[in-house]
């Protein structure tokens, strides 16, 4: 599976099995830094909250139901 390698915020990443999918350490084209593969996943992949769990419930880690995040900085 491919996940392109360009920003695309408007489509808000890529479909939750294609990022699974790819492994972190592949390099990127034209690139060598690890800086530069560190900072592609950290602005491009990452799922929906809703898909996350929705995988987790699947995969049966959590039961069905409502949850509340609570983010304490």
């Amino acid at each position: 599976m491919f996940i392109p390698e360009v920003v695309n915020g408007s489509k808000r990443g890529v479909k939750f099995d294609v990022w699974l999918s790819r492994d972190p350490k592949q390099p990127l084209l034209n690139e060598t830094s690890d800086y530069c593969l560190r900072l592609f996943w950290h602005r491009n992949f990452y799922p929906d909250l809703d898909m996350f769990i929705n995988d987790l419930y699947k995969k049966g880690i959590i039961e069905e139901g409502k949850y509340v995040i609570d983010i304490d900085w």
